[in-house]
């Protein structure tokens, strides 16, 4: 690295500590292992069960591939084998078998490789590529259907030079392997065989695989540019392949560590009673003597952060390296595992007895599986039994089970100004800099021209003092975690003193309020980067994730309530927004859109034309001087107003990344770097408790500055404008897009033009109309689909799309609830439901369960129940919903409407209020229905939530609350409904 850095300061040279950049121990053994599996998902056991005897026979596989894998599209979370991630793969968007997929060890540092489009062909030439970052080896799986035609095999063969051609010459010199069930026998001496080592010659490639795969053909082979590769084959009959391929590369490997060292501190029951006991012992004589909040606040962090670091020191932890363990392969599973592949290879290969060698072995073969799953379920309730949680050793055995951890890799290098990083000094400092920074495409605004507020509250905020009572259910409403700030105070210590230190904190706070000061100590957070996806060298992949002091929300706990107070009391914030309130949700901001467009429509009135606004990096764009403005008019006046100037002024911020070094004994140590603090000169804090509230009142005037009906959530904004006439609906739209760019021009924000879409909804026997919409000379796109706040919405409001999503994220999960509910308890099998399938089904519920194709989720659910209870495909569900105490999905789709209808009155009117004549007892508690002229009305929630209501029986109706939700749930229950129509029928 040459030059300077963009900062102020010199980068530092060479001169970096001694990191844990895994030292390279000269020649190594890399192990490339191919298999025709039949069925990836369904042998996962098996394999594991291969792979632990070459780890004991000392040939433990780094790269796997496998072929015929037989997973479908969206569902490789399915894939989930021990110490192995998933690459690269190519999966079938249909029913059908095939497909070929790529793990690699965990500890590599891998890339997945794109293949040329013109290339990839269902049935014909399905691969998929990995490069190995660091060993200058790509590898690549291809796997072909059976079939000898010769337009077929051609074609094959074509494909096949064309991806040597493409590989030698973007990889050049590095090592390629290119392995898979290419279904071409070399053994025979004919017109395929012969072309196919012709085309690796020509590429200097060599055929390693010289022995039968199948039966007695080669139809599997693994071929490289590398020489002195040793091959071997192992019979182990996972598939009809019977053989597992395998190939040996000298390559430079890279030592992977045994063990490192972590510093953490002592947070033992013993020292949170010693701090405890310490704390009780201080009277604080200090803090309540002094009526200087600085002071105060100074005498009790200095004694806080005594006791903390003499009660909880820093201790040196060994992490092991060691691999996930699987305990439940017994001698007695290794020893009948040897003895299924003899029973295997018997019955492949004597013909005489050949039914009764088959026999046998499937006999064998069930008892074995059955053996292996009863072997890993006594494992996983011994674990839960000595658990001291139980519930967290539940959900251990569950995600254990479920999901394939891939753990996180260091920052090993950022690219910046086209120099490359490598010190993690530097690279704090860029990524630092990239998250505090803003861009260039901010607006430059003239600071003499007012933001627009059209809003000014003549009474005033009163600050009411805090009690230690107060502060004492403050603290305790503090989510658990050990994350904290840069000051190290963790959540459950601060929680587990709160008895303590809730009277001298009160008083710190009252002086905080009466003085109009926060704290400067804790206007300070560390920021800790998140890889999202892309380059891992690019700095702009990386999503801040920000610490503040636990100290610090305890402050704002304690505002936020006189805020949310004054702000309710006054009916301040829009009833547009939706965003961080109490009593509101995503949910509630599409019924409101749903609202809107499906009564415009069904009242006969033009299409409703939907903009979809994206505010760029909104949070950080809050400029404070127009925020304090905008605050003083809505009556946050006096010391609330200074209290908020003082909590955003001079915040202070530092990135934080992790890497491993090499201490004085060569051992290595896993360290902290901290990158130089910057000065925040807009924006409200993230990861803060009142960041959320204050945008929200710096957004507040914008459904004021337009002319149409918008629905906000924090800076997400939708704009929903009714055209009077089709042929001004361009113009209008061209207008209601200036109006929030004016807006956002004077309050000092940006739009991202790029990411804002306009839909039109309409009925389906209404044509589209044809709009051009630009701005600056950027065109804005029409969409026909728009993932709104997670739902997916289409122009005709049927739900097929965003049913669809769901149904896939279902079945992800009823394959592997199959696999480990034969391992784990019946209990453990409903949290598992609970956790992965009911929270997927109740998102949004309320919005597209009477849609026509939410039967698709039905029966997935149908499935999981089934699979929970070990029921046949064809079992009665009623039964089994009751067992288990779970609602069928249209019982909860009415659920979820009725409660809506109680908590959410205002948007429906009483029978008797519209039609005077209806005011008889039994019309008492029915709501107005509005005629319904469009399907796209009636099928949506604003009329079907007045249909089932009215349904309900009056004895419930007359409840309330959570006596409401807790008998129409058992109601439910008892009825078991699983259609609409038998909830209607029912008398």
């Amino acid at each position: 690295m040459k030059g300077t850095s963009f900062f102020e300061y010199p980068i530092s040279p060479s001169k970096s500590p001694s990191l844990c950049k895994n030292k390279k121990d000269g020649t190594g053994k890399l192990r490339i292992i191919h298999q025709n599996i039949a069925g990836l998902c369904s042998k996962s056991d098996r394999l594991e069960i291969f792979l632990s005897n070459l780890e004991l026979c000392d040939k433990e596989a780094d790269i796997l591939c496998f072929t015929e894998t037989n997973v479908k599209l969206n569902n490789e979370k399915n894939v989930n084998l021990r110490n192995f991630k998933l690459v690269s793969s190519y999966c079938r968007d249909d029913k059908s078998k095939g497909g070929s997929c790529i793990l690699v060890k965990k500890p590599f540092n891998t890339k997945c490789i794109s293949i040329p489009s013109d290339l990839l062909t269902k049935y014909n030439f399905e691969c998929c590529g990995v490069e190995i970052i660091g060993l200058n080896v790509v590898v690549f799986c291809i796997y072909r259907i059976p079939g000898d035609r010769k337009s077929q095999v051609g074609s094959f063969l074509y494909k096949l030079d064309k991806l040597l051609n493409y590989a030698t010459d973007k990889f050049k010199k590095k090592k390629i392997v290119i392995c898979g069930d290419w279904n071409i026998d070399i053994l025979k001496d004919n017109e395929n065989s012969f072309e196919l080592i012709t085309i690796l010659d020509s590429y200097n490639f060599e055929p390693h695989i010289r022995l039968p795969t199948r039966g007695n053909s080669c139809l599997d082979q693994i071929a490289s540019n590398v020489k002195n590769v040793k091959s071997e084959l192992h019979y182990e009959g996972l598939s009809d392949h019977e053989t597992a391929q395998m190939v040996t590369l000298n390559v430079v490997k890279e030592r992977a560590l045994q063990f490192w060292f972590e510093h953490k501190r002592d947070y033992s029951k013993d020292n949170i009673k010693k701090f405890c006991d310490c704390l009780s012992s201080l009277s604080f004589s200090d803090v309540y003597g002094s009526h200087n909040f600085v002071e105060a606040f100074d005498n009790f962090y200095s004694t806080l952060l005594m006791f903390y670091n003499q009660c909880f020191p820093t201790i040196k932890v060994k992490i092991t390296n060691k691999p996930a363990s699987l305990k439940w392969i017994t001698k007695g599973i290794r020893k009948s595992c040897k003895t299924k592949r003899h029973l295997y290879l018997k019955y492949r290969k004597i013909s005489r007895d050949k039914t009764t060698n088959r026999l046998n072995y499937r006999k064998y073969d069930n008892i074995l599986k059955k053996c292996i799953h009863k072997s890993q379920k006594l494992l996983n309730l011994k674990r839960i039994h000595t658990s001291k949680n139980k519930g967290k050793a539940i959900w251990n055995a569950i995600t254990s089970s479920l999901t394939n951890c891939v753990n996180k890799n260091d920052i090993e290098l950022i690219n910046f100004n086209h120099l490359t990083y490598k010190n993690p000094s530097d690279i704090s400092n860029i990524l630092n800099h990239n998250f505090t920074i803003l861009p260039l495409t901010q607006p430059l605004v003239n600071d003499n021209e007012p933001a627009h507020i059209q809003f000014n509250n003549p009474k005033t905020i009163f600050l009411k003092p805090v009690d230690a009572k107060e502060v004492h259910a403050l603290i305790m409403s503090l989510n658990p975690s050990r994350t904290s700030g840069y000051d190290e105070i963790s959540t459950n210590v601060l929680k587990a003193c709160a008895k303590w230190i809730c009277q001298p904190l009160s008083h710190i706070i009252n002086l905080s309020f009466f003085e109009g000061v926060f704290p400067e100590q804790l206007k300070k957070s560390i920021v800790r980067p998140l890889f999202k996806k892309g380059d891992r060298a690019d700095p702009s992949n990386y999503r801040p994730i920000t610490l503040v002091p636990i100290l610090s929300k305890i402050f704002e706990k304690a505002m936020l309530v006189r805020l949310l107070g004054f702000l309710d009391k006054h009916n301040i914030l829009h009833e547009d927004q939706f965003g961080f309130r109490k009593n509101s949700s995503t949910a509630l901001a599409g019924f409101n859109l749903i609202k809107i467009v499906t009564e415009s429509i069904n009242n006969g009135k033009n299409p409703v034309l939907a903009l979809f606004m994206d505010l760029s990096k909104a949070f950080d764009y809050v400029d404070h001087c127009i925020l304090l403005n905008k605050l003083d008019r809505y009556g946050i006046r006096g010391k609330a107003l200074d209290w908020l100037n003082s909590y955003l002024k001079n915040r202070k911020q530092s990135t934080e990344i992790t890497r491993a070094v090499q201490d004085a004994k060569k051992n290595f140590c896993r360290q902290n770097f901290r990158s130089r603090e910057i000065l925040k000169e807009c924006g409200v804090p993230q990861g803060s408790i009142l960041g959320p509230l204050l945008f929200l009142l710096f957004a507040n005037d914008l459904p004021k500055s337009l002319s149409h009906k918008c629905i906000l959530f924090a800076d997400d904004t939708t704009v929903l404008i009714k055209v009077d006439k089709n042929d001004l609906a361009q113009q209008t739209l061209n207008q209601a897009l200036r109006e929030v760019v004016a807006w956002t021009d004077k309050n000092k924000l940006c739009i991202n033009i790029n990411k804002t879409k306009f839909m039109q909804f309409n009925s389906y026997n209404t044509n589209p109309l044809s709009l051009d919409i630009e701005y600056n000379n950027q065109k804005v796109d029409e969409v026909v689909l728009f993932k709104f706040l997670g739902f997916t919405l289409d122009i005709h409001m049927n739900w097929k799309d965003h049913v669809n999503l769901v149904c896939q994220k279902l079945s992800r999960f009823i394959f592997a609830l199959k696999r480990i509910r034969q391992t784990i308890s019946y209990d453990a099998a409903l949290a598992a439901y609970h956790g992965h399938v009911s929270s997927v089904l109740d998102y949004g519920l309320l919005l597209w369960g009477n849609s026509v194709d939410a039967d698709k989720a039905f029966k997935m659910q149908k499935r999981c129940i089934r699979v929970i209870n070990a029921a046949w495909f064809l079992d009665s569900c009623v039964p089994l919903y009751r067992k288990c105490k779970i609602l069928p999905l249209p019982c909860m789709y009415i659920r979820d409407v009725c409660i809506f209808v109680k908590t959410y009155p205002k948007y429906f009117k009483k029978r008797s209020d519209v039609i005077p004549r209806q005011k008889r007892e039994k019309f008492k508690h029915l709501l107005y229905q509005p005629p319904s002229h469009k399907d796209i009305y009636k099928k949506n929630i604003c009329y079907m939530s007045i249909e089932i209501y009215n349904k309900l029986p009056d004895e419930l109706k007359l409840l309330d609350g959570i006596l409401f939700k807790k008998k129409l749930v058992n109601w439910l229950l008892t009825h078991c409904f699983c259609s609409l129509k038998e909830y209607f029928d029912w008398n």
